[in-house]
């Protein structure tokens, strides 16, 4: 998958010189290869525990406070998407994002 995924707007924030996409919309584009979302919404944050895939925390309010990291060490003992404040939402680096599904096996190609 060389072509960027198409992301709805505004489920796209730009910080730091590049985009991060909303966890919630990752784990849709996730479950069109995967069954269901629990699954689904686990390997998202193992993904993000091992640092293969980064994460922040975003406010979603009018004047929005500077994103924070999400340490990996923090995804290892709690589900950062579910113990955020309720004003804020968990952004994932699209670019680590696309490159993690770029090395998933293709449907198409399982079939060889």
């Amino acid at each position: 998958m060389n072509e960027q995924l198409e992301t709805p707007e505004g489920l796209v924030e730009e910080w730091n010189g590049e985009d991060w996409v909303h966890f919630p919309w990752a784990v849709d584009v996730m479950l069109q290869s995967l069954s269901a979302i629990g699954p689904t919404e686990a390997q998202l944050r193992r993904l993000c525990a091992s640092g293969e895939i980064r994460a922040t925390v975003f406010e979603d309010t009018e004047e929005p406070e500077q994103p924070q990291p999400i340490p990996p060490s923090r995804w290892r003992n709690e589900d950062v998407d579910h113990t955020i404040p309720w004003n804020c939402f968990v952004g994932v680096s699209r670019t680590d994002f696309e490159h993690w599904l770029s090395q998933r096996p293709h449907p198409a190609d399982s079939r060889r």
